[in-house]
């Protein structure tokens, strides 16, 4: 059966839908510390949300890739994905950029480097897509992972686009 949305998804059990390392190296699903010391989260966003999904640098090398992507199937009759919510860890001295593209491949948004030993949330990004995934490039060693927790997807379509000048004008004619 398919959710009602707003859909949130903690990771805790199985999340149909999301696919992991089907473009690139595949981000790992944990709870608890990462392995590596000084990057990652040392748990998860609080503790009804203890489950993330990260990408392990350890053994990598500048600008290896890390995709999570969602097919948007509980949106899929209700116009698409509008808006994602999500949290976010980006802790190391090697943290490298992490992407939310929509599903044709536009960065909806972005971030690179240290934020610091915390869970960020952010809100209301909006996608207007049938699908959306996360990217993520790792810096230059292993003091770099990133991590990705409880996604929130509202589904709609695109608000209509604002009114443009009247045929034949420009917006700067007088």
């Amino acid at each position: 059966p398919t959710p009602s949305c707003p859909c949130t998804f903690g990771f805790g059990t199985s999340s149909p839908g999301w696919t992991t390392g089907d473009k690139y190296n595949a981000f790992t699903r944990r709870s608890g510390s990462t392995p590596s010391t000084a990057t990652g989260p040392s748990a998860g966003v609080s503790s009804s949300s203890p489950f993330y999904y990260f990408a392990e640098t350890s053994g990598g090398s500048a600008g290896k890739l890390f995709d999570l992507a969602y097919d948007g199937s509980a949106c899929a009759a209700k116009g698409g994905v509008s808006t994602v919510d999500f949290s976010y860890h980006m802790y190391g001295a090697t943290m490298g950029t992490l992407k939310l593209l929509t599903g044709d491949g536009a960065v909806a948004w972005s971030l690179k480097g240290d934020q610091g030993n915390k869970w960020v949330a952010v809100k209301k990004v909006r996608v207007y897509s049938a699908s959306f995934s996360f990217e993520y490039a790792m810096g230059s060693s292993f003091t770099g992972d990133a991590a990705i927790a409880r996604v929130i997807v509202a589904c709609g379509q695109a608000p209509p686009a604002s009114p443009s000048s009247p045929p034949g004008q420009s917006p700067t004619a007088r």
